[in-house]
């Protein structure tokens, strides 16, 4: 079982059972807290030259990726309640499915915006989530949806460290829309940037 609560508690040491005969240790190197339910850690695994661990808990639901030398391992929530770890085969992963594409009208600016200078760039960028009801299903809830996000925006800051990037994401909202799913891309790119809803969320 996952020490989900040590991880919310930001223990020092966590102990990982990745298989029946292989647990390993990993040790909190940082954390971030959002609230006393909400908080990500992140630590080294011990005896492993580049192994890493990586949480995210919220409202008692854990998300985390576990980097060690004999493959990549991934929590999740289980539909039945505990917690789910499964091993990884990135090369399973399919492939990119390409870019949106989006229409060029007077709306959309076709010329390269200008460039500010980079000592005035933004180092944070704020992200306002809005989900369906459908997503919230296919997750196990609005609970779970949010825990996902959440780690989400964790790891990614993860990365942008790791790669030097003078910058950073701050998951500032989180809310389920009543707008049911299109699989029109376009269409919700257009709604997301001209809905007075929306426009309110991102103005607060």
């Amino acid at each position: 079982e996952m020490e989900v609560e040590q991880i919310a508690r930001g223990a020092e040491s966590i102990h990982l059972p990745l298989h029946q005969d292989r647990v390993v240790t990993a040790v909190k190197t940082g954390i971030e807290s959002r609230s006393a339910s909400s908080v990500s850690w992140i630590g080294t695994v011990q005896d492993e030259r580049r192994g890493r661990a990586v949480f995210s808990v919220h409202e008692g639901f854990v998300h985390g990726l576990v980097y060690t030398a004999e493959g990549v391992y991934a929590l999740a929530p289980s539909p039945e309640g505990g917690q789910l770890i499964l091993e990884l085969e990135p090369g399973q992963f399919p492939p990119c499915g390409g870019a949106i594409p989006v229409r060029h009208d007077s709306r959309w600016p076709t010329g390269p915006a200008p460039l500010a200078a980079a000592e005035d760039a933004p180092s944070e960028i704020d992200i306002l989530v809005l989900y369906t009801e459908t997503a919230a299903a296919a997750a196990g809830g609005r609970t779970q949806l949010e825990a996902a996000m959440q780690f989400s925006a964790f790891v990614s800051n993860v990365a942008l460290e790791d790669s030097e990037m003078q910058a950073s994401f701050r998951l500032v909202h989180q809310e389920m829309t009543s707008r049911p799913e299109t699989q029109d891309y376009e269409a919700d790119l257009e709604w997301l940037r001209t809905d007075p809803d929306v426009q309110e969320l991102r103005d607060q």
